[in-house]
């Protein structure tokens, strides 16, 4: 008969050593256990109870210490490393590494989680250094996670080469090295990160050099996302998917504000979407950005040709969009530290304008707002418009809430939906706000917020027209769409005219580029009516070569090609 002896006491304090024992150790810190696994089949945790067991510097793997890989990890438990460079997990490209598996409230802190394998006869081609499975409020922090692999060289899928978690809720990765991790099979997502779960924060990660390669398709070299997440204050960096989104992939209204994402690649087997960037949303609308603050740094992102058949051409080398909805990309930075160029190679629905021509200082609010400002565009006196507000909790925690007691604006011409709310760690609100202008003009306010964190102003504007003026204009004069002719003549020395129109009142911006995506004129960057307008650009002084000339109005973004010659 086997006896199992479960251990309570220590204060809810353990200790495993490299130098430790198993058989003759008590797991105090004067007498270790030498592997985490045995330590974790002697205790349990409760919400009472709750354990941390540290883990003294060393490598731990099955030949030196006996470590018996995947840890499966139990409620209530923080698995507490000495240093992320000292406390190395090493599963030697046997096992995966750790498994959270149907638990709460588990914390993994201080490690090292290298060369973990997620394959198995079982077809459990998930998670290679960490995977999650239906449990909740978990963090994973403060580790270095690199070269783990999930995959397969035959059939099946694969995701998640460093981590990887499903069907689970309240997860908090943050200030993690996510580096050098890969996920490979038929179809393959995350090559750092992959997530299919709920109020999810990723945030304050280095996510570097991970690949995603699938037979038929991959996607996320960075990170893939197919949750409501909040991803925030990361780094991506030198990621590549054989397919879409070189840094990140994401199929939900995901809130993706205040990261570095540069060098990434999307397309090394097939033709690239996205290369920064792949937004894949059918039903729901991610946000990238989308207010003063909370932009992202995006730039020298690449989507390649498809290496086989060269005709299908890579697609959005900083943005792209696959879905039919348009995504809010507003106050973005589209450049590096010194040069603000403006590259904006974008594929699909995407509200651009207005994009910062500075680099950003990140907002550090708990409380994001979107749209921040909220513009009402044109409303006419008599009529009203509402647009919805978002408010989001992108506190860097799982157990705190953001109560919203007061929401408020002291002009009669703005009605609010719904005036108090409660935010969940990682969670969102939507409400209505409604502008029932009296006169005409630029109108300007604020909504207040009565917070417990502290208030907030956001601004409101709008540009009110008199609705007797549109009455009396000939509907038949006005154009019906927009379009954008190209340019003539073409080829020309030294001038060419350009005509486009718009069929309502919108801020117009049309630009001039070279090949490499700098910025050579401006030539419209204001608020025009609906109408037909031709501008002409002189060319003095440019050399002989091949210009692009893009508008951007809305929702609406076109691109055409003239040639100077001298």
């Amino acid at each position: 008969m086997t006896i199992v002896i479960v251990r309570t006491g220590f204060g809810g304090d353990y200790y495993v050593a490299a130098t430790g024992n198993d058989t003759t150790g008590n797991g105090s810190a004067l007498y270790p256990w030498r592997t985490i696994a045995y330590a974790l089949s002697v205790i349990e945790g409760s919400i009472n109870n709750p354990h941390v067991i540290h883990v003294a510097p060393g490598t731990y793997d099955s030949i030196h210490t006996g470590e018996k890989f995947p840890l499966q990890l139990k409620s209530y438990i923080t698995l507490q490393g000495s240093g992320d460079s000292i406390t190395i997990l090493d599963g030697l490209r046997k096992k995966r590494i750790i498994q959270i598996d149907s638990v709460i409230s588990v914390t993994v802190d201080g490690f090292t989680i290298t060369r973990g394998k997620g394959r198995s006869v079982e077809k459990d081609n998930f998670g290679g250094g960490i995977r999650i499975r239906a449990s909740s409020f978990i963090t994973i922090s403060n580790n270095i996670i690199t070269q783990n692999w999930s995959g397969s060289t035959v059939g099946s899928g694969a995701a998640g080469g460093g981590i990887d978690a499903e069907n689970s809720s309240y997860l908090l990765i943050t200030k993690n090295k996510i580096i050098s991790n890969s996920a490979s099979a038929d179809n393959s997502g995350g090559g750092g990160i992959y997530i299919w779960s709920q109020n999810c924060i990723v945030s304050y990660n280095l996510v570097k050099s991970n690949w995603v390669f699938g037979l038929f398709w991959g996607a996320g070299g960075g990170l893939e996302s197919l949750s409501n997440s909040i991803i925030r204050n990361n780094v991506f960096e030198g990621n590549i998917s054989d397919c879409c989104g070189g840094g990140i992939s994401c199929a939900r209204s995901e809130l993706i504000i205040r990261n570095i994402i540069r060098s990434d690649t999307a397309g090394t087997e097939f033709a690239g979407f996205g290369g920064g960037v792949l937004i894949d949303s059918p039903f729901d609308n991610p946000i990238v950005g989308g207010g003063v603050g909370n932009g992202n740094i995006i730039y020298d992102n690449i989507s390649m040709d498809d290496g086989y058949l060269p005709i299908y051409k890579g697609k959005g080398y900083q943005l792209a969009n696959r879905s039919s909805n348009t995504v809010n990309a507003r106050y973005n930075y589209f450049g590096d530290e010194t040069d603000p160029h403006d590259t904006l190679q974008v594929y699909g629905k995407f509200f651009i304008e207005p994009y910062m021509t500075v680099p950003i200082v990140f907002d550090t609010s708990n409380l994001v707002v979107v749209p921040s400002p909220i513009n009402f565009d044109t409303v006419a006196v008599g009529s009203s418009k509402t647009m919805d507000i978002t408010f989001f909790n992108v506190i860097n925690s799982l157990y705190d809430s953001i109560r919203i007691d007061n929401i408020f604006c002291q002009n009669s011409q703005i009605e609010i939906s719904q005036h108090a709310l409660m935010l969940t760690p990682a969670g969102k609100y939507v409400i209505g706000i409604t502008l029932s202008p009296k006169s005409t003009g630029y109108f300007s306010d604020s909504l207040l917020l009565e917070t417990n964190i502290g208030e907030y102003n956001i601004r409101i504007e709008g540009l009110i027209i008199d609705s007797t003026a549109s009455a009396v204009t000939e509907e038949s004069s006005l154009p019906m769409e927009y379009s954008l002719s190209q340019s003539h003549p073409n080829p020309f020395n030294p001038s060419t005219q350009i005509t486009y129109s718009i069929p309502k009142t919108i801020d117009v911006t049309l630009k001039v580029y070279d090949v490499i995506g700098r910025e050579i004129a401006v030539l419209v960057n204001e608020r025009k009516p609906a109408g037909e307008y031709s501008v002409t650009w002189d060319a003095v002084g440019i050399p002989t070569g091949v210009y692009f000339y893009r508008i951007v109005a809305g929702e609406y973004i076109e691109t055409k090609k003239m040639v100077v010659i001298r």
